[in-house]
């Protein structure tokens, strides 16, 4: 499942969203012929989260934004459910906070936006994520992305250019770090 995860995120940055039915047919086809028969009844931490995180790639690839908000909240619950695991599997814990809080954003799910970016905000200043660099910019990169977003969700176009100073001069701290792709759509 890992392996599957790993191939439909290489197939979004080779091929993008699906723009037409035959995109969402042969990316459904490569997932339905890769996916273990059993893989719902699955019970194991890892197996749930691979299954989930393809889940959400295949839903995010095909634009269908209410599965993918589905599997990214099992992913969240998934940590949630078993909390020690946040400290074990920190960065994916990150992805799928960062997942759920898009997965409202596309679905203009504004109160539960709201909601999401609050935990993601409240995990962000945690000591645990502050400690780390590898965790402090994954974090800061998806929670910036985030708050662009609940700009544009709420029109507050003026309101959001006050947060550039900030986030132009994090992008300068960090830039040795994060990618070109996503500098630029900060």
């Amino acid at each position: 499942l890992s392996n599957l995860s790993l191939q439909l995120y290489s197939w979004y940055i080779k091929h993008g969203h699906a723009r037409n039915k035959e995109d969402r047919d042969a990316v459904a086809h490569f997932f339905n012929s890769h996916v273990p028969a059993n893989a719902e009844r699955l019970e194991g931490f890892y197996e749930r989260l691979y299954l989930y995180q393809s889940y959400c790639w295949l839903s995010f690839i095909t634009q269908d934004y209410l599965k993918y908000y589905r599997y990214s909240q099992r992913w969240v619950n998934l940590y949630h459910q078993e909390p020690a695991m946040i400290k074990v599997e920190t960065i994916q814990y990150i992805k799928g906070l960062h997942n759920l809080v898009g997965a409202h954003y596309d679905l203009r799910n504004a109160a539960k936006f709201y909601e999401m970016l609050t935990v993601f905000e409240k995990f962000y200043t945690t000591d645990w994520v502050q400690a780390n660099n590898n965790y402090k910019i994954q974090s800061f990169v998806y929670l910036y992305t985030a708050k662009i977003h609940r700009h544009f969700l709420e029109g507050t176009f003026s309101e959001g250019l006050n947060m550039v100073p900030e986030l132009v001069s994090s992008l300068e701290e960090y830039s040795r770090y994060i990618d070109p792709h996503r500098i630029l759509v900060l």
